[in-house]
């Protein structure tokens, strides 16, 4: 069953995806900002069996009408579960809703080998395990989120987790940085644009101390400026840059491009080659491969695509599925 997750920044957003993959439910992570028709819109889309929430977000979670538990509450008892609840095949991990900047938001089922084989770059190009720590910024009903939580939960990385009300303010995220040693950064370019800007009026020694320990930087979801590229090769020296890019449907991200100082002086960053086990190919309309330096399509290829949107499984032009 589906079990819908309406929480803010904090522990939980780790604790509860893994209790409902545990329990062999499918966790669907919700916007706690979202207008309550937003809401009630994806409820009705993808029934919930229950709605997991904290004590900042129950109003909201109450609004559906749905069942919904409050963590951290002692008070709080478990409610009868739905029993509309919508199912979903065994070898869907999440669904991520799209952004809806193009009409109504989708949910993208994203598949358990899809994160798997995410982790197991991670693991292998990044060097991240037990030893690391990840400062978790990105909202977890964003893809940008799953790696963050992948990491903590089956590499065993800890999770460091700001203040809700402060996860945009850079010296709260400067000081966290330093207080726990976090070695894994990885979120949209703005929130590394926001920290460098912070970082300008540190002194040198400072800017230095403030991003000693990261080990990897990683940044997708939006174009990267480069001058922040350029100030972080001059305030991290010791952290390898990635550039990750890639659709939701794919898993999260597909593309990705070490960094080096070179590119930051170049007009543009290169985007980057596709990880292990996915294929990238720039082809026309009728899906021929485009010569050299001739603009086209971008297709996306490889075992880890999305097994469709939530209603409409394997039924979108944009996803096509071929049979082994």
């Amino acid at each position: 069953s589906c079990v819908a997750l309406l929480l803010e920044k904090g522990r939980w957003q780790s604790l509860a995806p893994l209790a409902v993959l545990l329990a062999g439910g499918t966790p669907v992570p919700l916007a706690p900002e979202s207008p309550p028709e937003r809401i009630l819109q994806i409820a009705a889309e993808c029934p919930p069996a229950l709605i997991l929430t904290d004590p900042l977000c129950r109003e909201a979670a109450a609004v559906s009408g749905l069942p919904h538990l409050t963590l951290g509450d002692a008070a709080s008892a478990m409610p009868a579960l739905s029993q509309s609840a919508h199912l979903l095949p065994p070898e869907v991990f999440t669904v991520i809703h799209t952004s809806g900047s193009t009409g109504v938001p989708k949910g993208v089922l994203l598949p358990r080998k899809g994160l798997a084989n995410l982790l197991a770059v991670m693991r292998d190009q990044f060097d991240l395990s037990a030893e690391d720590a990840v400062l978790s910024l990105s909202p977890n009903h964003h893809d940008m989120f799953l790696p963050e939580f992948i990491g903590n939960m089956f590499l065993g990385m800890r999770g460091v987790y700001p203040d809700p009300a402060r996860r945009k303010d850079p010296a709260h995220l400067a000081n966290l940085l330093r207080r726990y040693g976090i070695s894994f950064w990885h979120t949209v370019p703005a929130m590394v644009t926001m920290l460098m800007d912070y970082c300008d009026s540190l002194s040198e020694a400072d800017r230095r101390d403030a991003l000693s320990s990261l080990k990897i930087i990683g940044m997708g979801g939006d174009r990267i400026p480069l001058n922040t590229v350029r100030r972080l090769f001059e305030r991290a020296p010791s952290a390898r840059i990635f550039s990750l890019g890639g659709p939701t449907e794919i898993t999260v991200w597909n593309v990705m491009s070490n960094l080096l100082p070179e590119d930051a002086e170049r007009r543009q960053l290169p985007y980057g080659k596709p990880i292990h086990n996915a294929e990238c190919r720039v082809t026309d309309s009728a899906g021929r491969t485009r010569p050299l330096g001739v603009t086209g399509e971008m297709r996306c290829l490889g075992p880890f695509l999305s097994l469709g949107y939530i209603r409409r499984e394997l039924n979108s032009p944009s996803l096509i599925h071929i049979s082994s």
